[in-house]
């Protein structure tokens, strides 16, 4: 697949994540101490694609400065800045000088695990324009539903269906598309569009070969709130993202230390455990299941860490008690505070010794 590009659209300002995107790119928001966006990367990588194109609006230079040209990441990258969104359609015609041939597009607010090459065969074997890859999910009324035949040709869409509606098709859209360039005519340049509003019932109307790729075992999840953030860590580290080979040089135990971190040795580890890169965390602090914390972090002594996610260069005074938070990085954490399951802080917070939150 080594003549295939990929269009990565990561225009959107991740407004459901807020306060933690206010200064970070949702593509940037870390996920297990590496950027979102890495993830998919990697997969690409791991599909043998190396030629990525990332369509992006809101901070372009952070992402620049991250992942640069690709070479550091052994993939190519080009750069498509909008000056406003114009939405996915918008956001691909704005890349259609990067269509040479058949090319994937995806959502880059998501983490998933699936089979590429599975997905091309069924998109060449229907001589299909655009395929799109569907995950069954329990509970679909939160999505769009998307209803197939029994050849899995697209007939129908459902936007945010009642539980009267669902019916025995579950299928929603996981945000990963294979398109041939001819699909572009349909998209104005320089124009606000969506694939889904605007583009697909066009398609349907225009009886356009047109196929839905069920991903029955297909790992999917879209980190657009808090709560799908914190349920991709436990995942990761669960290890249900099988694709991913993070940490695995010194995973230990249930634990992950990285390079330059200290611990003392009356440190209480309770697995699974990530610890970013140089570190410092001193006696008797307790780090409980599902905790993540970023590089160049303070834990102070008797601190007492449960499913929480700390960002990069956070201190933490001593006798804090944190379950369940997500901290955002350079804050700091006064002493013996209390700070409880769905609290989510921005960068830059300064929380009083003794606060409740």
């Amino acid at each position: 697949m080594k003549d295939i590009s990929a269009v990565i659209l990561v225009g959107g300002e991740g407004t459901r994540l807020r306060p933690l995107t206010l200064h970070t790119p949702k593509a940037l928001v870390p996920v297990v101490n590496k950027p979102l966006l890495s993830y998919i990367i990697e997969w690409f990588k791991y599909q043998h694609i190396y030629n990525l194109i990332f369509s992006v609006c809101y901070q372009p230079d952070k992402l620049k400065s991250v992942f640069g040209s690709g070479s550091k990441y052994g993939v190519h990258i080009n750069y498509i800045v909008e000056k406003e969104p114009l939405g996915t359609g918008g956001a691909i015609k704005k890349a259609e000088r990067f269509f040479k041939n058949t090319t994937i597009v995806i959502n880059g607010d998501v983490l998933f695990d699936l089979d590429l090459a599975s997905m091309l065969n069924y998109h060449r074997s229907k001589k299909s324009k655009i395929t799109i890859a569907l995950t069954p999910v329990e509970d679909p009324t939160a999505y769009g539903l998307v209803k197939i035949d029994k050849s899995g040709r697209i007939i129908g869409f459902l936007e945010k269906p009642t539980w009267d509606e669902v019916g025995r098709q579950r299928n929603i859209n996981a945000g990963v598309y294979i398109i041939e360039p001819s699909i572009l005519k349909y998209i104005k340049p320089n124009k606000i569009c969506s694939l889904e509003r605007n583009i697909f019932p066009e398609l349907l109307l225009k009886k356009e070969s047109f196929y839905g790729f069920v991903a029955k075992s297909m790992y999917w999840i879209d980190l657009g709130t808090h709560e799908k953030y914190r349920q991709a860590h436990q995942d990761i580290l669960e290890g249900k993202l099988t694709n991913t080979k993070y940490f695995k040089k010194f995973y230990v135990n249930n634990v992950a230390i990285g390079v330059g971190t200290k611990l003392s040795k009356k440190t209480e580890l309770y697995g699974p455990v990530v610890i970013g890169e140089n570190c410092k965390i001193e006696n008797k602090v307790t780090l409980n299941e599902f905790t993540v914390i970023g590089n160049r972090c303070h834990i102070a002594e008797n601190v007492y860490l449960e499913r929480c996610i700390i960002w990069d260069d956070v201190i933490i005074e001593s006798g804090a008690r944190l379950t369940g938070c997500i901290i955002g990085k350079n804050s700091h954490i006064g002493s013996h505070s209390s700070i409880s399951d769905g609290v989510v802080l921005g960068d830059n917070n300064r929380i009083q010794p003794y606060s409740y939150l």
